[in-house]
């Protein structure tokens, strides 16, 4: 029974650190994209 989940769960752990890093990248990119609006009001004002 153990035998059988285990690769199961380490392809499950993979996928799902390849789905947070790429969340990671996603939300950086994100945030740096309202560090520079925040900074662009910022500096209008």
């Amino acid at each position: 029974m153990i035998l059988e989940v285990k690769p199961v769960f380490s392809q499950m752990k993979s996928r799902f650190s390849q789905m947070e890093s790429r969340f990671a990248k996603e939300t950086g990119v994100f945030a740096n994209e309202t560090e520079i609006f925040a900074n662009g009001t910022a500096v209008r004002k």
